[in-house]
């Protein structure tokens, strides 16, 4: 596929079909992934690729958690709204008006608990303490993977949510505690839901980039 439609077309999915998606397809995406710049080449990356019998499990733990209210708390904790910069409180603020507008406030936090109903979702780790700059591989590998997925068909989604009980994870995925379970992508087949029309706009290149000549 062109890589200007892939760049251009892919947008995050967030209610998935019932369509399983193939081993060889995921192996493929996360092998698309690795080709991601490296800092010093440590690639420090792992990824538990959670599918069927596993990934129900999770669900319904997540699912149970939910119901008795526990937001839980993910190995990269998430700051308050208002830690946030100015610019980064517009944009959020901008995306929960566009869900309010939509009427899908309700709709949204269920499928996330529900992990999007996604056939498999990929969580990343990397060691604990590993150099700051180990997270912009992990951001670079995490879209590679993403935009792979988009170019073989597949929807996507990376989510706090998906990862806000490593407790659960790491019983599941015998994650080592010597890791943080720092982000989760959601891949699968993209359904025809609402919740899938939902685009943000991105902001304009002149107020991203300053020129000096």
């Amino acid at each position: 596929m062109d890589f200007d439609l892939v760049l251009r077309s892919r947008h995050s999915v967030r209610v998935f079909s019932e369509k399983p998606v193939t081993r060889d397809i995921l192996r493929k995406i996360v092998e698309d992934a690795g080709r991601a710049p490296s800092w010093v080449n440590a690639q420090e990356w792992h990824v538990y690729m959670a599918t069927e019998k596993t990934l129900k499990n999770i669900r319904a733990e997540y699912m149970a958690l939910a119901e008795k209210g526990d937001q839980g708390m993910a190995d990269y904790g998430m700051p308050h709204r208002e830690e946030w910069s100015k610019l980064a409180q517009e944009h959020m603020a901008g995306f929960h008006n566009l869900i309010a507008a939509e009427g899908v406030g309700q709709t949204m936090a269920g499928v996330e608990d529900m992990l999007f109903n996604a056939p498999a979702v990929a969580f990343i780790t990397m060691p604990k303490g590993a150099s700051r700059w180990a997270v912009l591989d992990l951001g670079g590998f995490t879209q590679t993977m993403q935009l792979s997925a988009f170019n073989k068909g597949l929807g996507s989604i990376a989510a706090y949510n998906l990862v806000k009980h490593p407790e659960v994870l790491r019983r599941y995925l015998d994650v080592p505690e010597t890791d943080d379970i720092v982000v989760g992508v959601a891949l699968g087949y993209e359904s025809d839901d609402k919740l899938n029309q939902l685009h943000t706009v991105r902001e304009l290149v002149d107020r991203v980039v300053t020129f000096k000549d």
